[in-house]
């Protein structure tokens, strides 16, 4: 009886510990504020929330886009951090002569203002598609029509905590481009394609290690393991046949 109500006791630990765990994480999600693009002559259209990436082939110029996310209500609070966060995106369109091709994303250093208002620069094209790498996917044509999801790296990680509060921008490009402008053999290469306001969505996991409650639960597994071992020493003590 003593061995089953330690293992009731050892139940209650493990599911108090499993609550807290799970009171511990959050998840917060964010639609698009804003979403478009900018060709790489810096032109770009404030009113075309447009996400299309890539290259047209019929004007030769890529195009890299980007997505802005109002964060006034992700809460950090002390002690606790961003430890996941994925970027989930209506494909609408992909249209390439090549089977697969890879969509990358990078932290953006344009105010948010700036990069949803100018209609010409040139700097933040190139803005868009370098710095700190934020995730990337493998894009095809079997993604046309649906929703994928876009991990993101630790270093988004950080970049949205820093940015709790107030506004968050990424920035994308394809990198596997065939680069063929120079022979006039360009075709389009494109995803994104005919985008509108379909689903834009940062989802964005809060939480925060507690060893705490594990700690305790190893001690409580350990201290088992010493009274049954010392409960055995015991018996063989006391049952031990004379003499042996």
């Amino acid at each position: 009886m003593p061995g089953y109500r330690v293992l009731v006791i050892l139940a209650c630990v493990v599911g108090i510990c499993s609550c807290q765990r799970l009171e511990a994480a959050q998840l917060f999600s964010f639609s698009a504020a804003s979403s478009g693009w900018y060709t790489e002559d810096g032109k770009h259209n404030p009113g075309n929330e447009n996400y299309l990436v890539g290259d047209d082939g019929d004007d030769g110029l890529e195009t890299r886009n980007y997505f802005i996310f109002d964060l006034a209500q992700l809460v950090v609070p002390a002690g606790k951090t961003v430890v996941s966060a994925s970027l989930s995106l209506d494909t609408y369109t992909y249209l390439s002569p090549y089977p697969t091709e890879d969509y990358a994303l990078f932290d953006v250093s344009t105010p948010a203002t700036a990069l949803d208002s100018d209609t010409l620069n040139i700097a933040t094209y190139a803005d868009l598609g370098t710095g700190v790498s934020f995730g990337v996917r493998t894009y095809s044509a079997a993604d046309t029509g649906f929703v994928r999801t876009i991990n993101l790296t630790p270093a988004a990680f950080v970049a949205i905590r820093q940015a709790a509060g107030g506004q968050f921008a990424i920035g994308g490009r394809i990198t596997t481009l065939d680069g063929q402008r120079a022979t006039g053999l360009e075709t389009d290469e494109i995803i994104f394609g005919f985008s509108e306001l379909g689903v834009r969505r940062l989802d964005v996991v809060v939480d925060v290690p507690e060893p705490g409650g594990w700690m305790m639960l190893g001690m409580i597994v350990a201290l088992c393991g010493v009274r049954r071992r010392s409960r055995r020493i015991r018996a063989e003590w006391v049952f031990r046949p004379f003499g042996a």
